[in-house]
């Protein structure tokens, strides 16, 4: 999935570009970490804010059982010793340190499963000693609570060390230019992958890097192996567009075979990005995968708690329907409510509900806009929505900002309607937008919020949201809801992309 291009970036501390063009020379190599104090400077930081989020669950767990009269632990010291000796280990097992290039929703996945595993076994010790009857009550509420409490840590750890220098690991991009800049940017921009782009490798050289080249160009790709030693470099991000696991083989022996770490970006013709590359059959290579992600139990699971969490949501937000329905008749004519028509899961038609945020003439006044301003329409036919939108009214504009226009919407996931998490309904209008990914879009329920919701919302293009929704199905995973839902409220108060 990629991201926006970034134009200007600059290398890792010390690491200059070659000139453009040309290959550095042995003179000019990058002094830089070995493989195992990179290790070490990455993973340590994380093991550090783990400890301390382990610490902050006990002592509020401690508090909390203290409230209800339950007496405390009194071997605190050694429960608590004995914790962040097991949590470090099973978190290391289960590749959380230093935890290089994993998408959120899979760590937070191994995060869970390792905690479950490690308070399990801690909890079922308890059992084996009557004595033992303190712990036993404060092991669940200390697990309940890191599981929210670690993530949160370490999602602000992460971005706290991308902005130094000796986090991460320095890597080289190579492939074809448009998708290895696209690479490149996304490594820039999201740094918190523990990968830090130095430069892209390639056969020849582009005229974007003439010049005053905007991304450092190494080199040519067959010599990526010189390359990777001499500025230091540990780890490749190669991008193979269309290739097959033949011609991939292929090339990563060939040109890649000196380097230690190799990640391979490739669509191969649509596999889901989650996918399992260690799988082995008769001696060959294979890749594992999860044909059909949506299986029945799983939909099941997503179905209760998406409406367990829109009737909670439904209900605590009751006082604020009520008060923004009162706004809406005071400030402006029409009803307190807007339905429009969608396409939803196997192309049924469905109406949305949304507070009303434009006037009631709004066609009309739109039509007019749109004829008097060219630069007006090229925006409207780009995305379907409008910055700056003439049929928005006052309270409008602040209740899109916010997002509370789609609270009512609350009462389609009831229905069945929505999901909470999904890619957003699409109107009539947009299905030949779509193209040949309607069919893959028909596949699963719309949702309140998605993944293209959470990454930037009207700022991206109608294609990148498109791009979204494809990854969103190809990927979905419980855990994906989960990091998405959680991103949602970052985003709601952000008020990113939102008008």
């Amino acid at each position: 999935m990629r991201s926006e291009l970034l134009m200007t970036v600059v290398p890792l501390g010390a690491a200059r570009p070659a000139t453009v063009g040309k290959l550095v020379t042995a003179e000019e190599r990058v002094a830089a970490p070995g493989r195992l104090v990179q290790s070490l400077l990455t993973g340590t930081p994380l093991l550090c804010v783990d400890v301390v989020a382990l610490a902050v669950a006990f002592g509020v767990s401690s508090i909390w059982t203290s409230m209800f009269g339950w007496p405390g632990s009194g071997n605190s010291p050694l429960l608590f010793g004995t914790m962040c000796m097991a949590v470090a280990l099973a978190f290391f097992f289960a590749g959380l340190y230093p935890g290089v290039h994993r998408h959120p929703s899979e760590e937070l996945r191994k995060l869970w499963w390792s905690l479950s595993l490690v308070f399990g076994v801690f909890w079922s010790t308890t059992w084996l000693d009557s004595d033992l009857v303190q712990e036993r009550q404060l092991v669940p509420v200390i697990w309940a609570l890191f599981a929210v409490i670690c993530p949160l840590f370490r999602g602000v750890a992460r971005n706290a060390l991308a902005r130094c220098s000796w986090w991460g690991y320095p890597a080289i991009v190579a492939g074809p230019r448009q998708e290895a800049e696209a690479v490149h940017a996304a490594l820039r921009t999201n740094p918190a992958m523990s990968l830090r782009p130095v430069g892209i490798v390639g056969e020849s050289l582009p005229r974007q890097f003439r010049g005053d080249a905007p991304v450092p160009y190494l080199g040519p790709e067959r010599l990526a192996g010189n390359i990777a030693q001499r500025y230091s470099v540990h780890w490749a991000v190669v991008t193979m567009p269309n290739c097959t696991l033949r011609d991939m083989q292929s090339t990563l022996q060939r040109q890649y075979g000196g380097i230690p770490n190799v990640l391979v970006v490739t669509d191969m013709a649509g596999l889901p990005n989650l996918c399992d590359w260690e799988a082995e059959a008769r001696e060959r290579a294979g890749i594992t995968l999860s044909a059909n992600r949506f299986v029945s139990s799983s939909l099941s699971i997503k179905r209760g708690m998406e409406f367990a969490l829109a009737a909670a949501l439904g209900l605590l937000s009751l006082p604020c329907i009520l008060a923004i329905a009162a706004l809406i008749k005071l400030t402006s004519k029409g009803p307190v409510f807007y339905r429009s028509e969608r396409i939803g899961q196997n192309g049924k038609r469905l109406w949305i509900w949304k507070f009303r945020t434009m006037v009631v003439d709004a066609e009309e006044i739109l039509g007019q806009h749109l004829d008097a301003d060219p630069e007006l329409r090229r925006q409207w036919e780009a995305k379907t929505k409008l910055r700056r939108d003439p049929r928005v009214t006052p309270l409008g504009h602040w209740l899109r900002k916010m997002s509370l226009d789609e609270l009512p919407q609350l009462w389609n996931i009831l229905q069945g309607d929505l999901g909470l998490v999904g890619p957003r309904p699409l109107l009539h209008d947009d299905v030949p937008k779509y193209g040949k990914e309607f069919e893959t879009y028909m596949s699963v329920r719309p949702g309140l919020t998605g993944l293209w919701q959470v990454s930037g919302r009207n700022d991206t293009t109608f294609q990148q949201r498109i791009d979204f929704d494809r990854y969103y199905i190809r990927n979905w995973s419980l855990w994906l809801d989960v990091y998405i839902l959680a991103r949602t409220i970052k985003a709601v108060i952000s008020c990113r992309g939102a008008y």
